[in-house]
């Protein structure tokens, strides 16, 4: 029924003789499966990361290319990495820290983010900008299409998790 059965079970008499062709029965199938289901999730998670890359990099690359932001690849190409590779290499780096976000949200144990204070599950919580992200198609105005709201949100989040957030109830 616990931890401790499965335990128990996995390392019980049947689990553990060898059947046919000298080759235990459960343990196999249960290496198989865990196996097959790896292989599945592997390339869908590698699919799903190299997708929100690719988002992530062509949102800056819409941000640089209007007029207003008088930027060019050129201005933020380091000497020695070529700016593809260094447009990915932050995209990846954002999308882990946003990664990070939800793991320490799943987890208000450890204390990283105040997860379990209403204020902040109302303000700045990813489930609350998972709302806003989903709502997009209802906005009307430009300026909430192509505004900075959500980039702000995640850069509280992230200064909370660098430089640490008040203690709940102070």
């Amino acid at each position: 029924q616990g931890e401790l059965a499965t335990i128990a079970a996995l390392f019980s008499l049947e689990a553990l003789r060898p059947g046919e062709n000298d080759q235990s029965r459960a343990i196999d199938g249960l290496l198989k499966s865990s196996s097959d289901s790896a292989a599945g999730v592997s390339s869908e998670l590698r699919y799903g990361l190299q997708r929100s890359v690719e988002i992530i990099a062509n949102e800056v690359l819409a941000r640089m290319a209007e007029p207003k932001n008088n930027v060019t690849p050129a201005d933020i190409a380091s000497p020695k990495i070529p700016f593809a590779r260094e447009l990915t290499r932050e995209s990846l780096r954002y999308l882990y820290r946003i990664l990070f976000l939800l793991y320490a949200e799943a987890r208000p144990e450890l204390g990283i983010l105040p997860a379990d204070d209403g204020t902040y599950e109302a303000g700045y919580s990813m489930a609350r900008l998972r709302e806003l992200v989903e709502r997009d198609e209802e906005l009307v105005e430009e300026e909430a299409k192509n505004g900075f709201h959500l980039f702000q949100s995640l850069d509280v989040l992230f200064n909370k998790v660098n430089f640490g957030h008040r203690a709940y109830g102070t």
